[in-house]
């Protein structure tokens, strides 16, 4: 996924489904400089993701 994508996601006020590693995760801040986001999984583990590693849709 690209940079603009992610953010238009954690603006929206609709959910849209995002996966990481096939995982559901949502996305709690984006950290353009370094292009990751944090994410949390459904049970609440918090990760920084690549930006490039996540995918917009449900598993």
């Amino acid at each position: 996924m690209d940079m603009e994508r992610v953010k238009a996601i954690l603006e929206s006020p609709r959910i849209i489904p995002v996966q990481y590693r096939g995982q559901p995760v949502h996305i709690d801040a984006v950290y353009e400089s370094t292009g990751y986001a944090q994410v949390h999984l459904e049970d609440g583990t918090v990760l920084n993701a690549a930006v490039a590693d996540l995918k917009e849709g449900a598993p």
